[in-house]
């Protein structure tokens, strides 16, 4: 009998809908949504996603008797774009530190030394890669990805499953994190900005006034190192910055899984 009302039609539309739900969230999502993770990989993590899921699911979405295609469409893309949202959110919290790094690649001098992101595709600076990998792991380990996945499971209660999921897609939230984003890189990069700047300035002055030591000529490898050593003691203080930085788009990834 449980066999039987699994695979009726309601069920099937159920699982569905709520599952397009958690594909816009993975395909979103740093690391889950690029290139390493194999398609099959991330439809097989979202149906089991959906599955648990389902409880929460059932409570708060009524099968309506009929639907047509244009309102399948219409609510299977409403669904969809509320997970693209909350994976967007989290994304632009990697874009910050990555930014942060190429920021600080450009004063080192290292702009030029990019490295294929496995992830994009694209030539990434190795700076801001390493700040990539940094804060992934950094999120990993204070299982923000949990997180996500629980303001996932709760959005299905509050937001349920339906054409009413369009007033939830307040792309505010969106907006606001973009211009964030670069405050915050900013500010996590502006001690080695200014420290790279005095360095430079130093070295000017010293050009000025002794011309014949041809200063310049070991001014960018000792900028080179300086911004090591300067990099270096700004990682040392860079889990303020990611704590803070992590609980505000977290509140507003649960702000837009509750619609508001």
């Amino acid at each position: 009998m449980i066999a039987a009302d699994l695979f009726t039609q309601p069920v099937i539309l159920t699982l569905m809908f709520a599952m397009l739900r958690v594909v816009g969230l993975l395909v979103s999502l740093p690391l889950f949504g690029t290139k390493l993770v194999p398609v099959m990989v991330k439809v097989i993590l979202a149906f089991i996603l959906t599955l648990f899921a389902y409880p929460v699911i059932v409570e708060n979405f009524t099968i309506q008797t009929e639907y047509t295609w244009i309102n399948m469409v219409v609510i299977g893309a409403a669904q969809f774009l509320l997970g693209v949202l909350m994976g967007f959110l989290i994304q632009i919290l990697f874009q910050a530190f990555i930014l942060a790094g190429q920021i600080i690649a450009m004063q080192m001098g290292l702009g030029f030394a990019s490295m294929n992101d496995p992830t994009s595709g694209m030539a990434v600076p190795t700076v801001g890669q390493i700040y990539n990998l940094m804060v992934t792991l950094m999120y990993f380990a204070v299982d923000g990805h949990m997180f996500v996945f629980s303001a996932l499971t709760e959005s299905f209660s509050v937001v349920p499953i339906g054409i009413e999921a369009y007033s939830a897609l307040n792309f505010n939230h969106v907006f606001a994190s973009i211009s964030w984003m670069f405050a915050s890189s900013l500010k996590i990069v502006l001690p080695a900005i200014v420290a790279l700047l005095l360095v430079n300035m130093s070295l000017g002055i010293m050009t000025k006034a002794a011309p014949q030591l041809n200063i310049f000529s070991i001014g960018f490898p000792m900028t080179m190192i300086l911004g090591m050593i300067i990099l270096y003691l700004t990682l040392l203080f860079i889990t303020p910055h990611f704590e803070r930085m992590t609980e505000r788009v977290h509140s507003h990834v649960v702000e837009v899984a509750n619609g508001t």
